[in-house]
């Protein structure tokens, strides 16, 4: 795969140092906004649920306790990242029997054990090339139920004269730009349908899930 800066300990030093910080601004609302989105697309506690870029667990924290047993499947390219959720959710008490974790920079998701329902990762396609995206989603199609589920963000253009320069970004006053080659990915909504329908997915958009910058995309398994 593409050389991915996730591969290293990115974030992890800063979040290493502050025992709080899954109070903080950033994590908080995104963790409450993913946990809203998949709870309104139909989540319910015997479903199999994917975690596709589960980093240090922000939503693998609400849904590890609400899912039945063995229901949780969370992978990363970053096996720190884990840990580091892992030792926060125990130091919290919480029961991790039911969850899995997969490590994995190729999407091989053939160590989960029996399909599952729904599939979710938040900013994850922003960091891959449309190849990258392809293998994700050839790999997924082999686990993920006909009929199911996977809700991904990425950066949204809106055509390919826009797509082939820099786009200018605000998030919460921090100003950066997307790219078409290089990280972080934007994209049209056409290359994103033409890559999910070459591997088995129909592509649709959710303007519901309301991430400041990104855009959800609803990809349903054939």
């Amino acid at each position: 795969m593409e050389d991915n800066h996730y591969r290293t300990r990115v974030f992890l030093d800063r979040k290493l140092r502050k025992d709080d910080y899954k109070t903080q601004r950033f994590w908080l609302s995104h963790q409450q906004m993913q946990e809203r989105f998949v709870h309104a697309q139909g989540l319910q506690a015997h479903h199999r649920f994917l975690d596709i870029g589960c980093g240090p667990l922000r939503l693998g924290s609400v849904l590890i306790p609400y899912l039945r047993g063995g229901h949780y499947f969370g992978m990363d390219i970053n096996q720190d990242t884990i840990d580091l959720g892992v030792s926060k959710l125990r130091e919290d008490g919480v029961d991790l029997s039911n969850a899995s974790f997969v490590v994995s920079d190729r999407f091989d998701f053939s160590p989960i054990d029996g399909p599952v329902d729904m599939a979710f990762s938040n900013s994850l396609f922003s960091h891959l090339s449309l190849n990258t995206i392809g293998v994700c989603l050839s790999n997924l199609a082999s686990v993920l139920v006909p009929g199911g589920l996977y809700f991904t963000t990425f950066f949204l253009v809106q055509d390919t004269v826009t797509w082939a320069r820099p786009f200018q970004r605000d998030k919460w006053g921090r100003k950066f730009e997307t790219h078409p080659a290089q990280d972080p990915f934007h994209y049209t909504f056409d290359m994103m349908a033409a890559v999910a329908g070459q591997c088995g997915f129909d592509c649709a958009l959710d303007d519901s899930f309301g991430h400041p910058t990104q855009t959800m995309a609803v990809l349903t398994r054939r």
